[in-house]
């Protein structure tokens, strides 16, 4: 009996470690989407900023970036 509650204990303290550590891994992943998010507003800003004033080869230039990165 006490080894069934052991093995029991075993996986349980088994499943914490593992969700503490998938946990950890999401918030992470998380945390690089945002960043990838305010870079590509910041590209898109760049691309608006360039189509008003009419520079037509920094805007080419910013969609190869944004091809590059596989966004288009």
């Amino acid at each position: 009996m006490k080894r069934k509650i052991r093995t029991i204990f075993y996986w349980l303290s088994y499943g914490v470690r593992n969700s503490k550590r998938f946990f950890f891994l999401s918030i992470l992943g998380l945390l690089i989407q945002v960043c990838f998010n305010i870079f590509d507003i910041l590209l898109l800003k760049l691309v608006l900023d360039n189509l008003l004033q009419g520079n037509f080869g920094k805007i080419l230039f910013f969609v190869g970036i944004f091809m590059m990165l596989g966004y288009l």
